[in-house]
């Protein structure tokens, strides 16, 4: 990767990035991501040498820990004593692993305001290590500031934690977020359970209270157990936690019950980074059939009674799942999701029901309480909305509280940035803008497939992941033109406001912001 700041400058226009990675020789530009990483499992003790003791069904790393979690799974780092503390993760030193971690840094308008609310010493953006799946319990946690649906992951034996990641309310249990961009995927869902999941996010982010889709995920007091598949790094725009960011499947057990046994998912091969970003960070699945292969857990000793499909979507047109139950190991139910190359976009969903035989039972997971969750979110309202925003160093947070500050400080679900923020900029771009503006298939809902009759084969019948063939060099990972220009759009409506309402700014701001953003903002701004 390029070392800033002689090659590769932090604040770089996004248009200036191709020319740059033509010209700077030294520079290194990011190949699409493989299930398989590109290293192997650590053997040192660096505080972030990630390991990992077994492959999931797709060859990625399943459940990675850091090297120092292989001695005791509560030895998080950066351990005590270490250097790492005041240093960052992914430079040499703290990872014999830096010469293949992959940074995502904002460019353009987030290049900007990633840079102008950061923390100098910190790249402001996202050092990513692999592809990887995890399993743990799964609840709701937020509607981000860039729009990003933030679900959070308590793992399993705290696989992948940090010292640096979040603790629920009862200070003891941290837990890692997983992220993807409502926008790429708000208008296209497809089957009535990811709909109903998008429209109570919507709800939630109106009103404040997220209670009903906290519920929706699962019912009772306790969260969801599920699997998560994305990249796997550390988000360094929020204190270098870990996270699954984007996050390219995720399946939540809806249902525990061994008679009725059901998972919601959602599966892709692509997804841009949130906020402090500019790839987009697609997939190559050749090495595994062109599918997604997933473990839903479950203790049985044999295979399910009944496998039934009760809802399947897919854009474009895609293939029905297959089968397999694994009863060795981690045992569970492998489901394997086709999807089309990553620059076509694909995205399917599922909702499936196992019926189990009666000595089966779900798979131990992480207990965690909604209550405590719950405080959790009620405490940090309580903090934002006392003005405390404006002491923090996270760029997406203060940003989004200088934008809700101009919107009655309400937040801004999909729909209101589609309509409201989208339209109005698209109407006066370029014609090639227009174009990127608006999401590539947000119009296109995904389609059922029918899928009545479920595939079911061996383990043995799921193709061995290998490496990918080789037709000369990997692609380069590319930009995430559209978030390029939903970012260009944000400033824009944002500058508008802005102006409009005086150049007002919230309380505890530095005194030198409105000049910062003034200047900015003639960018945005219609000339006199």
């Amino acid at each position: 990767m390029c070392k800033p700041p002689f090659w590769c400058p932090r604040l770089i226009p996004y248009w200036w990035i191709p020319l740059i990675g033509l010209l700077a020789a030294g520079c290194h530009h990011p190949v699409v991501w493989q299930p398989k990483p590109p290293f192997n499992t650590a053997t040192t003790a660096n505080d972030f040498d990630l390991t990992w003791n077994s492959n999931d069904p797709s060859g990625s790393p399943m459940n990675p820990k850091w090297a120092p979690q292989v001695q005791k799974p509560d030895n998080l780092p950066p351990v005590q004593g270490s250097d790492c503390a005041k240093t960052q993760p992914y430079q040499a030193g703290c990872t014999n692993q830096a010469k293949f971690i992959v940074k995502d840094q904002g460019a353009g308008v987030t290049g900007f305001l990633c840079t102008l609310f950061g923390d100098a010493s910190s790249i402001n953006g996202h050092a990513d290590w692999t592809v990887a799946s995890a399993q743990g319990a799964i609840g709701w946690l937020n509607y981000a500031d860039d729009w990003d649906y933030n679900l959070l992951l308590v793992p399993n034996d705290d696989n992948g934690l940090t010292q640096n990641n979040n603790l629920l309310s009862d200070g003891k249990q941290r837990y890692i977020e997983i992220e993807f961009d409502s926008r790429e995927l708000e208008g296209r869902f497809g089957t009535d359970w990811w709909k109903e999941f998008a429209r109570l996010a919507q709800a939630g982010v109106t009103s404040g209270d997220y209670q009903q889709i906290m519920d929706y995920l699962h019912s009772g007091p306790g969260l969801a157990c599920g699997t998560v598949y994305g990249v796997f790094g550390i988000d360094c725009e929020h204190g270098c936690r870990s996270e699954y960011h984007p996050a390219y499947a995720v399946a939540i057990q809806i249902d525990e019950s061994k008679d009725s046994n059901r998972w919601a998912i959602f599966a892709r091969n692509w997804g841009d980074e949130g906020f402090c970003s500019h790839y987009n960070h697609q997939l190559d699945l050749q090495s595994c059939g062109g599918a997604i292969r997933l473990l839903l857990p479950y203790n049985s000793r044999n295979a399910p009674i009944s496998i039934k499909i009760e809802q399947a979507a897919s854009s474009p047109t895609g293939q029905c799942p297959r089968f397999a139950f694994q009863g060795t190991g981690q045992p569970g139910e492998i489901v394997e999701i086709p999807l089309p190359p990553p620059g076509q976009d694909g995205l399917t969903e599922l909702v499936v029901n196992f019926g189990w035989p009666q000595d089966a039972a779900p798979a131990p997971c992480k207990s965690v309480e909604k209550e405590n969750l719950m405080r959790m979110l009620a405490t940090r309202k309580a903090a934002a909305s006392g003005g405390q925003a404006g002491q923090e160093i996270l760029s997406e947070d203060r940003f989004g509280r200088l934008f809700r500050g101009l919107n009655q400080n309400k937040g801004f679900p999909e729909t209101q940035f589609s309509h409201d923020v989208l339209q109005p900029y698209s109407s006066k771009a370029a014609t090639a803008k227009q174009q990127l503006a608006q999401p590539k298939l947000s119009e296109q809902r995904s389609a059922a497939i029918q899928c009545q009759v479920p595939s079911v084969v061996t383990p043995e019948a799921l193709t061995a992941p290998t490496p990918p063939p080789k037709k000369g060099k990997p692609s380069p990972l590319p930009q995430a033109k559209q978030k390029l220009v939903w970012d260009e759009a944000m400033m824009s409506s944002f500058c508008t406001a802005y102006v409009a309402s005086g150049r007002k700014l919230p309380a505890g701001e530095p005194a030198d912001l409105g000049a910062k953003l003034d200047k900015e903002c003639k960018k945005y701004l219609p000339k006199k």
